[in-house]
């Protein structure tokens, strides 16, 4: 562990922050969240930071996959919300940098610029 000195001057005194290490080190961890249907992968989310409620599976920005056979629409940063027992599922592109890159779609070879897919 890296030690230091410091000598304190300000009347307000120093605050820790051992919060932001572990945010600092949980960055670095992925989180990986699977939907099957009888039995097999329907879509594969990957993010450092999933919510998982008991009811919603939510995520700000997460790679998403949605599997049909061999064939995938895809998106490398895109806002996702799971109701899981309406088995609700919208996924919605952002309005900066890398959210607003379009939905890859493998079986069409095509980029869908739709700003939302739900199913």
């Amino acid at each position: 562990m890296k030690e230091f000195t410091y000598v304190i001057t300000d009347a307000q005194g120093i605050h820790a922050r051992p919060a932001g290490l572990f945010v600092k080190e949980a960055a670095s961890c992925e989180c990986d969240v699977k939907i099957s249907k009888d039995g097999k992968e329907v879509m594969h989310a990957r993010s450092t930071s999933i919510l998982l409620k008991k009811t919603n599976r939510e995520s700000s920005l997460c790679a998403v996959a949605v599997l049909v056979e061999e064939d995938s629409i895809y998106h490398s940063a895109i806002q996702l919300r799971y109701n899981v027992p309406k088995k609700d599922l919208w996924l919605i592109r952002g309005k900066d940098g890398s959210q607003r890159m379009p939905f890859f779609n493998s079986y069409h070879q095509l980029e869908m610029y739709e700003e939302a897919i739900h199913w």
